[in-house]
């Protein structure tokens, strides 16, 4: 993955659709986190599904920003990217 600073990781994910259930795992390089892990949990709706966002970390102590800081980057940024990922999703399923 590259973020729009052209900085770049790898990450691996593993997709259970029957289950509505996906988890990503953040590999190298890691910092500035300790670890990275995401879970998307999806949840039939009468009208869509619902996206339970459940996103694990912690900063590596040489980090510039902290635990608490980057929690609240994740929460400003997070809206915007699931508006993304909502959009390509829903084209994919012909929406």
């Amino acid at each position: 993955m590259t973020d729009d600073e052209g900085k770049s990781w790898v990450s691996w994910r593993l997709l259970f659709k029957d289950k509505y259930f996906a988890y990503a795992q953040r590999e190298e390089p890691k910092f500035p986190f300790k670890y990275m892990k995401i879970i998307w949990l999806y949840t039939p709706k009468p009208d869509g599904i619902e996206l339970t966002w459940i996103q694990h970390f912690e900063m590596d102590e040489k980090a510039k920003f902290n635990d608490e800081q980057v929690e609240g980057f994740i929460n400003k940024h997070s809206k915007d990217n699931l508006k993304i990922f909502k959009e390509v999703i829903e084209k994919e399923a012909g929406k």
